[in-house]
């Protein structure tokens, strides 16, 4: 509903040293950041959306790259691709 948003504003307001969001602007999370912690869940951040934003922006992080990432968010082709290696897997059915 949006009240994230506004909680997130008032703090970055109130306080801008210590809560900082940087996504565009003169200053670069790469001048900030050794290596991120992506820990995200859902649409765009464990589908590799966010792990392809950073390797194209040149900034390690760690946990599964963007195929990875990506593969296990879609069940039903993870589902084969065990099959596939013969990984141990429960009885499924796509719908």
């Amino acid at each position: 509903n949006g009240t994230w948003e506004d909680i997130a504003r008032r703090l970055l307001d109130n306080n801008p040293e210590k809560y900082e969001l940087s996504v565009a602007g003169t200053r670069s999370i790469k001048d900030k950041a050794d290596i991120i912690f992506p820990i995200l869940h859902g649409p765009y951040g464990e589908d590799g959306t966010m792990q392809g934003l950073l390797e194209i922006s040149d900034i390690p992080y760690v946990g599964a790259g963007v195929v990875g990432s990506a593969l296990a968010m879609d069940k039903a082709y993870s589902k084969l691709i065990f099959e596939k290696e013969n990984l141990p897997i429960c009885d499924y059915k796509i719908i």
